[in-house]
């Protein structure tokens, strides 16, 4: 029986060292899981904390929406003024920056598609298509009149705008061309769009100002 003795010591031995072994794969398994798991949690939590984040930023948003006032005025010739009036709501305060462009009264897609002559798509984009454009150069409009630069407000203040009618494009013919053009946007109403920020909060508002239509002059 003695001579059995060192292999069955051996086999005892390999046997405790493979259950240790599976011991030590277990926990470390155990703790990879736990890790895991607390990774998995940990990101939940960031997860729904962005979201509530994100809930309570609209919620915020849509309270502090700028309202706005905004009326045709002065009108002496081709030349008005454009009043521009921050009503509310009075917990918005002010905005630190409102940029107001002037889009196409029509919504007309005017992308060229084919090579025409005397046109360019820059024209046609640098071109107002509407009754009226801010004056190039006043009030920190740019040269085609289209933009006004970033200016701040408060609610329950305004800032005055000076406008002019808009002309037909240099690319548009015929003797009657200007009647033509006034006749075309006649009635139809200045297309603007407002982008707003207040901090963090950012806003891009449209705004329809109505131009009643010229009053035509009936020959009995």
């Amino acid at each position: 029986m003695s001579s059995n003795w060192p292999d069955w010591a051996n086999a005892a031995t390999a046997g405790f060292s493979a259950v240790a072994a599976g011991g030590s794969w277990w926990a470390a398994a155990r703790a990879n899981g736990i890790a895991k798991e607390a990774t998995t949690a940990a990101e939940s939590a960031n997860r729904t904390a962005e979201a509530l984040a994100r809930i309570e930023r609209d919620r915020r948003q849509g309270e502090l929406a700028p309202q706005f006032e905004i009326a045709l005025a002065g009108e002496q010739g081709d030349h008005a003024t454009l009043d521009v009036q921050l009503r509310g709501p009075a917990a918005l305060s002010r905005l630190d920056e409102i940029v107001i462009e002037v889009t196409p009264s029509d919504d007309r897609d005017r992308t060229l598609r084919l090579p025409h002559p005397g046109m360019t798509q820059e024209q046609i984009d640098a071109h107002t298509w509407g009754p009226y454009r801010f004056r190039p150069g006043i009030d920190e409009a740019d040269a085609h009149g289209q933009r006004i630069a970033a200016f701040p407000l408060v609610v329950g203040r305004g800032r005055p705008i000076a406008v002019e009618r808009t002309r037909p494009p240099a690319w548009q013919e015929g003797a009657n061309r200007d009647q033509r053009w006034r006749d075309q946007w006649d009635g139809k109403p200045i297309k603007l769009r407002i982008h707003c920020r207040r901090g963090d909060l950012v806003w891009e508002l449209p705004y329809d100002l109505p131009i009643p239509p010229t009053p035509r002059i009936r020959v009995m």
